[in-house]
Formats: C-alpha cells, structure tokens, sequence
C-alpha cells in the first residue's frame, strides 16, 4: 500500500502534464483556426473585388457593343446611300444608252454602239459581281459575330431582300431599254432627217454624262473608302471584343481557383472543427481520468494515514522483557524446560510456541516472520 502512494502521485503528475499538453494543443488549433478564418475573410473581400472587376468588364463590353451597332448602322446607311447612287447610275447608264441608241441610227455605228452597250452591261455585271462578293465577305463578318449580333439577323435579310428587288429592278430595266432599242431602231429610217441635231445633242449629253459619271465614280470611289474604313474599324472592334472575352475568361478562371481555395479552407476549417471536438472530448475523458485520479490520491491518502496510525501503534508497542513475562499472554500457559518463550515479531508480546506457530510479512521484514494468532489475523485481513 505504501508503494501505491508514490506511483499514484507519479500517475497524477503524468496526467496533469499530458492536460497541459493538451491544453497547449488546443490553443495551437484555435490560433491555426483564427489565421485561417482571417485568410478566408481575405479570399473573401478579394472575390468581391474580381467581381467588380468583372462588372467594369462587362459594362466595357456593354459600350463596345453599343459602338458595334452604331458601326452597323453607320455602315446600313452607308449601304443605303450606295444603294441610291447605284440608282442615279442606273438613270445615267439608261441616257447613256438612250444617247448611244440614238447614235446607232447611222448604220454601222449602230452596230458599234450595240456592242459597246454590250460591254458596258459586261463591265456593270462585273462591278455587280465584285459588289456582290464584297457583300458576302461582309455577310461572312456578320456571321462571326453571329453569336452576339443575333438581332441584326433580320436587317441582313431585309437588305439581301433589297438587293434582289434592285436587282430584278435592273433586270427590268434591262428589258426596258432592249425594247426600246428595238422601237428606235424601227424609228431608224423616220430619225434620219433630224441626225445632225441629235448629233450636236448627243455631243452635248455625252459631255454631261461623262462630267456625270466622273463625278459619280468620285462618289463610289468614296463609297468604297468609306466601305474599307467600316469594315477596318469592325475588324478592330471585333479584336477588342476577343480581348475582352479573354479577360473574362482569365477572370472567370481566377474567381474559380479562388473558390476552390475557399472550398478547400472551408474544409480544413471543418477538418479543424472536427479535431477540436476530438480534442475537447479528449479533455474531458483527460478531466474524467483526473477526477478518479485525485479520488485514488484522497483514497490513498486516507490508507496513508490509516496505515501511518497502525504504524504509529506498533512503534508505541515494546518488546516485552523475557525476565517480566513468566506465561504465555495468550493462553496464560506457564513457561518451563518445554514450554519456551516466543516474541511475536508484529506486537512484540511473548507467547508459547501453540500460540504463535503461525509465520507473516510485516512492514519490518521482507520475510515471513514468526506472529502471534491476533496479529496474523490483522495482517491476513
């Protein structure tokens, strides 16, 4: 019982120090779980400030695709206006053609300016087909911005619509002046009369049409440059939209790798949590250990002191003299030749060899030692 007080004491300071440890611990993981909720706040208020960001990127992109529209417009009215050239050139080209019919009246350069007509509706269908491919270039264009220009689907058909109705118009025309051509060459022989007037005439209307067509090939030269000028600025617009869309991308792709961050620190947190409950629930089953180990120790204590008085009584006891002693003290049997004197190495009494036959370990000896009957039943108990 003695050897318990000193391991009990042992175990009690093991207990409180691995408590401390504990406690240490607990205060590391709190500390850890403050830094990572201050990183989070951080995360947080820098995702804020991606998302203004991206909200000033996309009011960018807002005012780049209002200037695309009024680039378009600009460009729809620039078709327009071309559209009404060709028209004034459609008129010449028919006085042309009225004057070069007129012309044709003198024989073979009828002939001559048949064939020149000819060529001119060559060269006209040429300049047609070279608008047209211009057009399907520019219709190529608006296709790659399909995705964003969906709205202006409607105005490129209504302006293709157009341009078939202009087409079927010159068709139409076309007509026209062959019937015409055919009623003055009917008229040929009645118009020979008046040809030098129509002569002096035609000259006068050749130099105006060709002051006209000059001018009017100034204004379509013009046109085109305008044309180029759009279609430049629609290409540059169109590389600032994939520059923005870029940036967005690599917006998008940063704001995603800040929430994976988050999601992974919201996890550790979790994780955290989890072991301060752990831990926590350690503390208190540590706490619980303790509580039983300070009972022990109380426990141990009053053996102690139980053990301390029946130590104290035995030390208060004496070893009695063998010359005071003339029987046993147990059976009063008187002690001779045979009958011999007996201490009990427990209470120090004296007693006959029947009375104190029995053998124990005391505190004194590490061997069993001769006891009387009333110590060794103290000692067994």
């Amino acid at each position: 019982m003695v050897k318990e007080i000193p391991d009990g004491q042992e175990k009690c300071k093991a207990l409180q120090k691995e408590l401390e440890n504990l406690h240490e611990t607990l205060t590391k993981t709190e500390e850890s779980l403050e830094r990572v909720r201050g990183s989070e706040a951080s995360l947080m208020s820098s995702v804020e400030g991606l998302q203004e960001v991206k909200m000033v990127l996309d009011a960018r992109v807002t005012e780049l695709d209002e200037e695309l529209k009024a680039e378009i417009g600009r460009y729809q009215s620039l078709k327009q206006e071309d559209a009404a050239k060709q028209v004034e050139i459609g008129k010449l080209t028919g006085k042309v053609r009225e004057l070069e019919e007129a012309k044709m009246s003198l024989g073979n350069q009828l002939t001559e300016l048949h064939t020149a007509s000819q060529q001119e509706k060559e060269d006209r269908a040429k300049e047609a087909a070279a608008m047209q491919e211009a057009k399907q270039l520019l219709i190529k264009h608006k296709l790659d911005l399909q995705s964003q220009l969906m709205d202006k689907e409607t105005q490129l058909a209504k302006l293709e619509a157009e341009f078939g109705e202009s087409k079927e118009v010159a068709h139409k025309v076309q007509t026209m002046l062959r019937d015409e051509s055919a009623a003055l060459q009917n008229k040929l022989a009645s118009e020979e009369q008046a040809k030098a007037d129509l002569q002096h005439q035609m000259e006068e209307l050749e130099q105006r049409s060709n002051m006209q067509l000059s001018a009017l090939n100034e204004n379509l030269a013009t046109l085109r440059s305008d044309l180029s000028q759009a279609d430049t600025r629609k290409q540059e617009l169109e590389k600032v939209v994939d520059e923005l869309r870029g940036e967005a991308a690599v917006l998008e792709a940063t704001i995603q790798n800040n929430q994976d961050e988050r999601r992974t620190l919201l996890e550790r947190c979790l994780a955290s949590e989890g072991d301060v409950e752990k831990l926590q629930t350690k503390v208190v089953e540590l706490r619980r250990k303790l509580d039983d180990a300070q009972a022990a120790m109380h426990e141990l204590g009053r053996e102690n002191q139980n053990l301390q008085i029946v130590q104290s009584k035995q030390m208060a006891r004496k070893w009695a003299d063998d010359t005071e002693v003339k029987s046993c003290m147990a059976c009063d049997k008187a002690f001779s030749v045979t009958v011999r004197r007996h201490h009990c190495r427990q209470c120090g009494n004296i007693f006959c060899n029947e009375c104190s036959a029995k053998s124990a370990t005391i505190a004194s000896s590490k061997k069993p030692v001769r006891v009387c009957d009333n110590c060794y039943s103290e000692l067994t108990s």
